[in-house]
């Protein structure tokens, strides 16, 4: 499994919380992230090891992907249906 750069930094110092050298409030600061959302990612790094960073990120993309892809093959349809439609009035 590759880290970009960013995912390492971020592995890293939240392994940092979890290892009590690094505050979590700290950790905000470090990478400019809400101290809420440090303690989500900690839980999830401590839960889940790397695969805790990556797998919210990757699977959203995913995501993104897969309702894009819905909303070009939604678009296609209806451009068929409106050619149809248009031949049929003329």
């Amino acid at each position: 499994m590759g880290f970009t750069l960013k995912e390492m930094q971020r592995y890293r110092v939240l392994m940092d919380v979890l290892e009590k050298k690094t505050k979590a409030k700290e950790a905000s600061l470090i990478l400019k992230l809400s101290y809420p959302q440090i303690l989500r990612l900690k839980n999830r790094v401590k839960e889940r090891g790397e695969k805790g960073l990556l797998r919210i990120q990757r699977e959203s993309k995913e995501r993104f992907l897969r309702l894009k892809e819905g909303l070009r093959q939604d678009l296609s349809s209806f451009r068929i249906y409106l050619s149809k439609r248009c031949n049929l009035l003329n």
